[in-house]
């Protein structure tokens, strides 16, 4: 048997988390003591809930991992919202893990009769952050815990990611349980599957629209990072010899001063950047949701004389109106990338050797 708090930062250890981003706090007593108490876990004190937000984003865009916070119960848990909305546009996956009232004294103990509050300092954090996760719970129940942690943790790193919230009362916090009799997860639950002929057919095209463009580009988004595909898409890059743009949210994926970075593009963006976009008879967008501060307030003229190929994890990204695809690939960027690479292997494309020779020259 072992409190349900220490089998939290079990699972978490299990999962490979070195680190957890804190604010303590009566409201999640349990949850602190289990984290000092974890030696295999070193946890990281701020000022304040929003800089404990802001503080796991950072660490989560260096590592290329998840991070995690765990704060107290309400304003521990509302203070966070800013940094939170940040991750849910950016894709940035946050586990928060909160502490909360005892059960029977919050407002989900008597959810029918409209109170605001009932608990001392209570919030609903979950009603407030549902509509900016992508999975958010209380666990009002102690065996369902490794059920709707494995969920989380699933989700914040699967398809498009983001933040995801567990909302723990202080009760249920220090509640004996056996880690054996658990409930698991099944991720099938969950997990996305795209249309690989569909995929294949696409791409197909995308190739023979490389082949007929004279002034090809690609946007290369910050989800080429995210799906672990950087070096795959810099070596076609280099194979196909296309000038990449970077994007504000991606300008890492490729080196600045690698010759075939052109600049950025948008409203932050050079004039180097905008002009080869503005130019360019072929646009492949790859990993970016192409914001409106990145295809401008007048997105009618975006890459005005371009086809345009959008490769997007998310669907509602291909589907907004500030864009108008002339190809919409709903995949994983690196199930596109390895397709591409896969299409154009056998394919007689300039080196980039070649193509660099040919800008010299030029």
């Amino acid at each position: 048997m072992m409190r349900l708090s220490d089998y939290v930062m079990k699972r978490l250890v299990e999962y490979g988390v070195k680190h957890i981003f804190i604010i303590t706090g009566g409201g999640a007593m349990y949850l602190n003591d289990a984290v000092q108490k974890c030696k295999e876990i070193k946890y990281i004190c701020t000022h304040h809930e929003q800089a404990v937000a802001m503080a796991a984003e950072g660490y989560s865009r260096a590592c290329d991992k998840m991070a995690v916070v765990q704060v107290t119960t309400g304003p521990g848990g509302t203070n966070t919202v800013t940094g939170v909305f940040g991750q849910w546009t950016d894709s940035v996956p946050v586990l928060y893990i909160s502490g909360q009232v005892k059960l029977e004294t919050s407002v989900e103990s008597c959810p029918d009769i409209g109170l605001r509050q009932l608990g001392d300092q209570e919030a609903r954090i979950v009603d407030i952050v549902k509509p900016i996760t992508k999975f958010a719970a209380v666990v009002k129940k102690p065996e369902d815990i490794r059920k709707l942690l494995e969920k989380a943790i699933y989700l914040a790193t699967h398809g498009r990611p983001g933040p995801v919230w567990i909302d723990i009362p202080t009760n249920v916090q220090g509640t004996l349980i056996d880690e054996t009799s658990l409930e698991g997860y099944d991720e099938k639950e969950d997990a996305i599957e795209f249309d690989t002929w569909k995929l294949k057919e696409n791409v197909k095209k995308t190739v023979a629209l490389i082949k007929s463009s004279k002034r090809p580009v690609i946007i290369a988004g910050r989800g080429i990072r995210i799906s672990g595909s950087k070096d795959i898409f810099l070596g076609i890059a280099e194979k196909l010899g296309i000038p990449v743009l970077s994007t504000h949210n991606g300008y890492d994926v490729i080196y600045t001063d690698h010759p075939l970075s052109v600049g950025r593009i948008g409203i932050y963006g050079d004039r180097a950047g905008n002009f080869a976009l503005q130019n360019s008879d072929l646009l492949i967008s790859i990993g970016s949701r192409n914001s409106v501060k990145q295809v401008s307030y007048n997105w009618k003229c975006f890459a005005r004389a371009a086809k345009k190929v959008f490769v997007d994890i998310d669907e509602a990204e291909l589907k907004k109106p500030t864009i108008s695809p002339d190809i919409a690939i709903l995949s994983d960027a690196k199930d596109f990338l390895l397709e591409l690479k896969s299409q154009t292997e056998n394919e007689r494309m300039p080196s980039f050797s070649e193509w660099l020779k040919w800008c010299i020259e030029r």
